[in-house]
């Protein structure tokens, strides 16, 4: 078939490589929503019967199996309805651990092109999306910028982020989410600080972010432990190593109230509090290394 000539063609190729030549099988019913249109005066001008899939098409694995001698594999695929309902919890899912669902429907796509790692397509969307966007839509334009500050974050701009996260903290007093977008904004402030050695800013916007953390009912355990952390870390850095143990140990204090002793959570507690410690009396910190062990 025409599909197996491309690959005898990739033979010569693969054979020098670790590339396995695949062939994908498509079951695809007419009746679900989004199925396909036959492509019948092709770009090429061949007489291939191309087909074009439509967006948002979905497919689950049948089987992966090998299909010929030499090593060619064939991966059966049917797409699925958008009434699976396995399927849509799977999808709702994935878009809760990206965070997708969070957000607004013209950014979702600049959002997903950040996560996996495109980030000068995700700019140009968000910047086309600016130049669209009604100057009262606060929460997107807000949301749009802390991107925008993370892109150039995970870049190594930390001065660009950090203008794109104050952009945004200025949109986010406008906004009903105003306290968790807020406290996520300084957490953010502060990293990228930590990045430029910005000791003093960084601290700033920690203590920030701590105390408004404090402040809601009930309180994130992890965020709160996270942010004493890194107040300690920014204290040990200084120098200030007694400040830096007493966050430390309040963050081992709220951990060990939620966490057994043989997790990876409390482990690095104690590691912590050796690090600081072994600044001072190698014995103590030597106490702490073994406890953590």
């Amino acid at each position: 078939c025409t599909a197996l000539s491309f690959i005898d063609g990739y033979k010569e190729i693969t054979e020098r490589s670790d590339n396995t030549p695949v062939l994908f099988d498509l079951d695809i019913s007419t009746t679900i929503a989004k199925p396909f249109a036959y492509l019948h005066q092709n770009l090429n001008g061949n007489t291939e019967q191309e087909v074009l899939l439509s967006i948002g098409l979905t497919f689950r694995t049948e089987s992966v199996e090998t299909f010929t001698d030499d090593g060619l594999m064939l991966i059966k695929l049917i797409a699925c309805s958008d009434e699976d309902c396995n399927l849509k919890n799977k999808a709702q899912n994935f878009k809760k651990i990206l965070g997708i669902d969070k957000r607004h429907q013209d950014i979702k796509w600049g959002y997903l092109l950040f996560v996996i790692g495109e980030y000068e397509l995700a700019k140009q969307h968000y910047q086309i999306l600016l130049a669209k966007l009604r100057e009262n839509d606060h929460r997107t334009i807000g949301t749009i910028y802390y991107d925008l500050g993370r892109i150039y974050y995970e870049t190594g701009d930390y001065q660009k982020a950090l203008e794109y996260y104050n952009k945004s903290l200025e949109y986010a007093h406008l906004n009903g989410d105003y306290l968790l977008r807020v406290i996520e904004l300084y957490n953010s402030i502060a990293e990228a600080n930590d990045k430029i050695c910005n000791y003093e800013n960084s601290l700033k916007y920690y203590t920030k972010s701590l105390d408004t953390a404090l402040s809601t009912k009930p309180s994130d355990f992890h965020y709160t432990v996270n942010l004493y952390s890194r107040i300690g870390k920014n204290y040990n850095n200084k120098g200030q190593y007694s400040l830096a143990l007493d966050c430390c140990n309040k963050a081992l204090q709220i951990r060990s109230k939620f966490l057994n002793y043989t997790d990876i959570g409390l482990v690095a507690a104690y590691n912590n509090i050796a690090l600081i410690h072994s600044y001072n009396t190698i014995t103590r910190g030597v106490w702490f290394i073994v406890k953590s062990t």
